[in-house]
């Protein structure tokens, strides 16, 4: 799978993607768990810079932090996107963190269901397809 080259952690990405992707694919509503801190984290630092860089990664974490399932969660998720985001730039300038500041506040803003679509495509990608038995 071509998209897996990209990844730090392919392997850590690839079981994360197996685990997350029943649960986000029955998402219908706030409250509903996709995932667990530790998954978020994991895929998180698996993704690497990938996932900073690629709309697909940033809408299927931003899918991930607005789903946790309580505030405390969420905003321990949302303070590890935005300095994982930050610090793959490599660039601390004032200019630049009131850049990335202001675009993630916008996706804080927006509903969990806009994020779904970009991100399910990315973890059916990711995980392998079964193969028919023969």
């Amino acid at each position: 799978m071509r998209i897996m080259a990209n990844f730090k952690n392919p392997a850590v990405v690839e079981q994360c993607a197996m685990r997350l992707l029943p649960f986000a694919e029955q998402w219908r509503q706030p409250g509903d768990l996709v995932c667990a801190d530790a998954d978020f984290m994991a895929l998180l630092q698996g993704l690497g810079a990938y996932a900073l860089n690629e709309e697909s990664a940033l809408s299927l974490l931003y899918f991930l932090a607005l789903t946790a399932n309580d505030s405390t969660s969420r905003a321990e998720r949302c303070k590890a996107l935005l300095l994982a985001r930050l610090d793959a730039v490599g660039d601390d300038s004032p200019d630049m963190r009131s850049a990335f500041q202001s675009d993630h506040l916008e996706r804080l803003n927006a509903s969990p269901a806009q994020f779904q679509p970009a991100g399910l495509r990315l973890l059916r990608e990711i995980v392998p397809e079964e193969e028919e038995p023969e």
